[in-house]
């Protein structure tokens, strides 16, 4: 009965999804941009609060720790969306990378807040079954950068649950 349910989820979802006409290159792409583009915009709203409030940005950043530590954050995706820009080609020929890639980038942008990214790498995954099932894959090439970001977004996580408790 669960897999009844799960499938005709999975089948609503991937049909809505193409409805709004999101396929894989818009998925993988909106992922990329909102990476690099938040963390742009980010550093706008830092720097207008640091004007508007006649301070530094690095005043504004030791009165708040909160601020801080989503300055790191923002730091982290624009390195993050850099590198899938960089490596795109990598990431799309095999379906193992593709997933592990995009599930980490789900799960840390879950635990710290990003919403957006968060639903743009769901969407990836959701249409990831179109990447080619690669049988000689690249995996240690990308595991060590996937998890060296995993422990720094765990690191900030850590940090801001210090802070708001």
């Amino acid at each position: 009965m669960t897999n009844v349910r799960d499938l005709n989820i999975g089948h609503l979802l991937r049909n809505l999804l193409r409805f709004i006409h999101l396929n894989l290159k818009t998925s993988f792409n909106s992922v990329m941009v909102i990476l690099v583009g938040s963390p742009i915009v980010y550093g706008l709203f830092l720097y207008m609060n640091a004007a508007t409030s006649s301070m530094s940005v690095t005043k504004v950043m030791e009165k708040s720790p909160y601020i801080g530590i989503m300055t790191i954050v923002a730091f982290l995706d624009l390195i993050i969306g850099y590198s899938l820009w960089m490596h795109r080609e990598d990431v799309l020929q095999d379906r193992v990378t593709f997933r592990m890639i995009m599930s980490a980038i789900l799960l840390q942008q879950i635990m710290v807040g990003n919403i957006f990214v968060s639903v743009a790498a769901a969407a990836a995954l959701v249409f990831s079954k179109e990447v080619p099932l690669n049988k000689k894959s690249s995996k240690p090439k990308h595991v060590a950068p996937v998890v060296a970001m995993s422990i720094m977004f765990l690191l900030c996580f850590t940090m801001i649950m210090r802070v708001v408790a």
